[in-house]
């Protein structure tokens, strides 16, 4: 009954804002210097006659284009058009502007012309704006170079991307939601425009996402066909390739994409990890001293067709194949020490391969009705399956003994999900967006172990979860002069059952309220030109391998497991944005964790001398933190300087005592670039980590520095950039759990110093238009 009442009232609502009368007015128009030139990232500032009150504003894009939508009844107004390097004008306002050239601010000093410079950074109402295509940025390499190389963000050698204080952002491409950012692999730096980040999303997005970034790329011409072929050669440990091509055009109202790349990598890690489980009559300490050779091929397959019509309506579809096939062999030297007994030596061998198949298909649907007022539909399935076999000997020296395992793995997953969202404005001043997302997963595990000498089965575990989500959410913008309130609500239903062997483990279902709500203010100060405060309420939902009761088995003393009755975390976010004079920008936060999850080393319940990797909640945490974020750009230099500041406020059980984590952390980027000449540039990159205490891990001190050079010939269509990373060797992650009664770590050498050589041809000048939109992104990242 809850739940058809929740659906009845939800689609009532959604029924009554379109239904809502509306009429949406605009002022559009195009940038240019004097030599026909677009201007980006120009400011445009639409304000009201006869009181001078503002009404709203726009960024230019990449080919100067603006367009400014308002509500109301406004009759007349006039535009404030101001770039750096660029005269400041002021315009009458009008639906259409036509092209507007702006002259160049010039000014003399001892006989040397200096021209302004663009910043590479802006806070823009709390949001922070990173330029790509007029920035050092452009020529970074792939899109994650740019990423990795941007301030706030980091990057690691998985291309895992990561927010400062935020954790692991939701990402969207021109406006459409990713599935996984390794779909930005074939997505170059110089077809970017900008970086949006949002450091506190509001309730339009899915309450699982703590931060967004949205990225914004060159549109390419229309009636044409592009291609574009690519080469990455990285030297390292091992050898690593990575080889694709994109085709891409549009003619008319259609536009289509294919994409392929091939990837073939192969490492060599090496890594010494330690356990201490501490016991009331004795202590058992375990040293592993490992060699691992991982490696994988990857075929990725996209394909897109976007067909307009009648000039208000898009429908689309998408496909996307990918295949892994993954080997990974290593050795270990074991020492095991207990304090009541002799010393044991062990040598674990270890032989595995896995198959990975991805499969998703998308339909959406965007209505235009006109330039305020949009409905937009997704829908998709996914499959994935994921098998892999691997065998383990373990040899004892100690008594002469030898086990042989063979370990079996099955998972598949089918993913259902559907997305609407529909904006308009309302009243004079409000724009108003409604919203829901229904998804559902079915996902079926087995783990079979086998001892191979006698042909005796170990275990055999079936799991299966079923896990739906419903959500839907309102959301309104106000805007009175210079000062803008966002207000947002969003309510999301899950239902989660796990099953093993035939028996349920969890049946649970709960809904939550997420709010969201907003102030910024806009300044007339040289000093001061904008302040925003926020709040937001969000949930980190469990992985489905923390939920899983399949075991996987490490050796004969350790193994992991999920915890089917592991709780969500709750999350409490604030955040103050202050924008200072150009090029530099504060951001303030304090996140509160209500039960928050980790990973960690526990005694085995049934045998306390085995160690259990499994998932846990913590009571409470707390995080403090500022970022400062400042840009330089000059004629032969652009430089960028970022720098977080953390501290936590957590209680973590230990050896029967509380332990209290409340130690300073911080990371500072550092980015300098050097322009030789407008076809070649050189960089280096600085990244440090100071040592960190995050829930019961400590972190130890870290850095990276890197160098590189990039060159354009042949017209710009061939380029070719050179990077040597971490070329001190001092990036790895080393890390220690503190829990109850055991110590955990490990020390890491990973292959992480190498040098890539990148070659890039592009056919046409091309340029990346279509990306996958994905409705179950939240469920496909939880597997």
């Amino acid at each position: 009954m809850k739940k058809t009442y929740f659906k009845f009232h939800t689609v009532s609502l959604f029924l009554f804002l379109i239904a809502y009368p509306a009429f949406a007015q605009k002022a559009e128009g195009y940038l240019q210097d004097s030599s026909n030139k677009p201007v980006a990232f120009a400011n445009v500032v639409l304000f009201g006659l006869p009181d001078s009150s503002f009404i709203n504003g726009a960024i230019s894009n990449e080919h100067g284009h603006f367009m400014i939508t308002y509500a109301g009844n406004h009759t007349e107004g006039y535009l404030h058009i101001s770039c750096m390097g660029f005269e400041t004008i002021i315009l009458k306002a009008k639906a259409d502007m036509g092209r507007i050239c702006l002259k160049s601010a010039v000014s003399s000093i001892q006989e040397v012309i200096v021209k302004g410079s663009r910043p590479v950074i802006r806070n823009i109402n709390g949001k922070l704006l990173v330029n790509v295509s007029s920035s050092f940025l452009s020529k970074a390499g792939n899109v994650f170079d740019a990423l990795r190389r941007s301030p706030g963000i980091t990057v690691d050698d998985n291309n895992k991307i990561t927010v400062f204080g935020r954790g692991v952002p939701i990402i969207f491409l021109n406006g459409r939601e990713l599935k996984n950012p390794a779909e930005l692999a074939t997505l170059q730096s110089s077809d970017i425009v900008s970086f949006e980040i949002d450091r506190n999303p509001s309730a339009e997005y899915a309450a699982a996402g703590n931060a967004v970034i949205k990225i914004t790329t060159k549109k390419a011409p229309s009636d044409a066909v592009n291609f574009q072929l690519y080469n990455e050669a990285q030297f390292a440990k091992r050898y690593r390739n990575s080889t694709g091509g994109n085709l891409n055009g549009r003619f008319g109202s259609t536009d289509f994409a294919v994409n392929y790349s091939y990837t073939a990598n192969r490492y060599k890690n090496l890594e010494e990890a330690y356990e201490n489980n501490f016991q009331d009559s004795y202590t058992i300490t375990n040293r592993n001293s490992a060699v691992r050779y991982p490696s994988f091929t990857a075929h990725n397959i996209y394909g897109a067709i976007n067909q307009a019509f009648y000039k208000k309506h898009v429908i689309g579809a998408q496909v996307t194949l990918k295949r892994e096939d993954s080997k990974e062999k290593s050795q270990a030297a074991q020492t095991i020490a207990r304090t009541d007994r002799a010393t044991v030596f062990r040598d674990v061998n270890k032989s595995g391969n896995g198959k990975a198949d991805v499969s998703t298909y998308s339909l959406n649907y965007l209505f235009k009705m006109d330039s305020a007022r949009s409905l937009s539909l997704i829908g998709d399935y996914s499959k994935v399956s994921d098998i892999s076999a691997e065998k383990i000997t373990e040899l004892n020296h100690t008594n002469s003994t030898l086990l042989n395992t063979l370990l079996d793995n099955r998972d598949k997953s089918e993913v259902y999900s559907a997305v609407a969202d529909f904006e308009t404005p309302v009243f004079r001043r409000i724009t108003m967006k409604a919203g829901g997302k229904y998804a559902e997963v079915k996902r079926q595990s087995q783990r079979i172990s086998t001892n191979i000498d006698n042909l005796e089965n170990n275990y055999t575990d079936n799991n299966a979860i079923n896990d739906q989500i419903s959500a839907a959410y309102l959301k309104a913008d106000f805007r009175v002069g210079a000062f803008t309130m966002n207000t947002g609500l969003r309510y999301e239903r899950t239902e989660t059952k796990v099953r093993s062997l035939q028996t349920t483990l969890v049946d649970s279902t709960y809904g939550e309220w997420f709010p969201s709500v907003s102030f910024s203010s806009r300044f007339r100060s040289s000093r001061v030109s904008s302040f925003t405060f926020g709040y937001t309420r969000k949930i980190d939902r469990p992985a489905f391998r923390e939920l899983s009761t399949n075991v996987i088995y490490f050796d004969a003393n350790s193994y992991a497991v999920g915890n089917p009755r592991i709780r969500p975390t709750l999350i409490n976010n604030f955040s103050a944005d202050l924008s200072l004079f150009r090029g530099l920008s504060l951001n303030f936060g304090h996140r509160i964790e209500n039960s928050p999850r980790v990973l960690t080393a526990v005694p085995d319940d049934r045998n306390p001398t085995i160690i259990k990797y499994t998932f846990v909640n913590l009571d409470k945490a707390q995080y403090s933190f500022v970022n400062i974020d400042y840009s330089l750009s000059r004629k032969w230099y652009e430089g960028t300087l970022s720098t977080g500041i953390e501290r936590p406020s957590i209680k973590v059980p230990f050896l029967g005592e509380v332990r209290k984590v409340q130690k300073l952390n911080y990371i500072l980027k550092v980015e300098n670039n050097f322009s030789l000449s407008d076809k070649v540039s050189v960089f280096c990159s600085y990244v440090y980590y100071s040592r960190k205490d995050d829930l019961m891990t400590h972190y130890y001190g870290r850095y990276n520095l890197s160098v590189g050079g990039n060159a354009s010939i042949l017209k710009d269509k061939l380029k070719i950039s050179l990077l040597a990373n971490d070329i001190l060797n001092k990036s790895d992650t080393r890390w220690e759990d503190k829990y109850a009664n055991i110590i955990s770590g490990s020390i890491p050498d990973h292959d992480n110093t190498w040098v890539r050589l990148i070659v890039r041809y592009h056919f046409r000048n091309f340029k990346k238009t279509n990306v996958k939109r994905i409705a179950g992104e939240e469920e496909l990242d939880r597997m």
